[in-house]
């Protein structure tokens, strides 16, 4: 049912990979999606990718301080010995993120800002030295007011797959590891069940898509399609619905007790998505091939 409509939104769904270097040299990466809308390089994703980038704003002042500190010690008196064990009393924090990187599938791509709505969990950015004909087609959003209960979707993005990279001090670059590249594309479908109001961010009517199965992760930020291909919304998380039911199962010898839940998607609905990008100027396809 969603082959055509795969091949229509694979060509503007890029992943996003968040690299992150913490003060203890650990690196680790998270991978989601992005939607490129347009071909001034604009793109959309999940507001939540954007979290390291805030926590690693919110850690450089400790760091700073801290890096003065082993400073003063590397260059006060004392054997080699001695400055180590020093350094090593400080206070660290090894949350720190002392370095972090969003790649967008493309090495020369970056985006400086973002503007965010936070309430439908939205930010839109403008790729520096983007290259429209490196997409081979742009999306075409479905109008809104057709968007219905029970009409088929897909999802698409790139869970079930590992990224590893280590961080170069020499050129204060990312560099992903063998086997992370080409990330594949997962799709999967359900349809929709219920449209769900969350109030307004920003003078923004924020409704979300809630779909029968569950996002995954790797999906955050990449678009819900219908069988023609047409954008209805972006995924942004998984809710856990209880069903009442609560079976005992034996484990041993005791009976524990299973909690039973329906696990389904939540997406921004693509008439809130419109209309953020109409107050940042920025032009989208609306209605065609349907």
């Amino acid at each position: 049912m969603f082959a055509d409509a795969y091949e229509v939104a694979s060509a503007f769904t890029v992943p996003v990979v968040v690299s992150m270097r913490f003060h203890t040299g650990e690196v680790e990466c998270s991978v989601g999606a992005a939607i490129v809308v347009n071909r001034d390089g604009w793109l959309v994703t999940a507001a939540h990718m954007l979290q390291p980038l805030d926590l690693h704003r919110g850690h450089q002042a400790g760091i700073a301080a801290y890096d003065q500190q082993v400073d003063e010690i590397r260059s006060g008196a004392g054997t080699s010995s001695e400055k180590q064990e020093r350094i090593g009393t400080l206070a660290g924090n090894d949350c720190w993120l002392r370095n972090v990187s969003m790649w967008f599938g493309q090495d020369e791509w970056s985006i400086p800002t973002f503007h965010v709505l936070r309430g439908a969990d939205l930010a839109l950015g403008r790729i520096e030295r983007f290259d429209p004909s490196v997409i081979t087609g742009y999306p075409s959003f479905r109008e809104p007011a057709t968007i219905r209960s029970a009409s088929s979707v897909c999802r698409l993005g790139f869970p079930f797959h590992e990224i590893t990279a280590t961080y170069d001090d020499e050129t204060s670059a990312f560099n992903l590891g063998p086997g992370s590249l080409p990330i594949p594309r997962f799709p999967n479908e359900g349809i929709i069940t219920r449209f769900i109001g969350s109030g307004t961010d920003d003078g923004i009517d924020v409704t979300l898509i809630e779909a029968s199965t569950a996002g995954l992760r790797g999906q955050s930020g990449g678009p819900i399609f219908d069988v023609s291909g047409a954008v209805c919304g972006m995924q942004s998380k998984t809710a856990h619905l209880k069903l009442g039911f609560s079976p005992e199962v034996d484990e041993g010898d005791q009976k524990v007790v299973e909690h039973e839940f329906l696990n389904v998607g939540l997406g921004v609905h693509a008439r809130t998505m419109l209309a953020f990008f109409d107050r940042h100027g920025v032009e989208a396809a609306v209605g065609a091939n349907l």
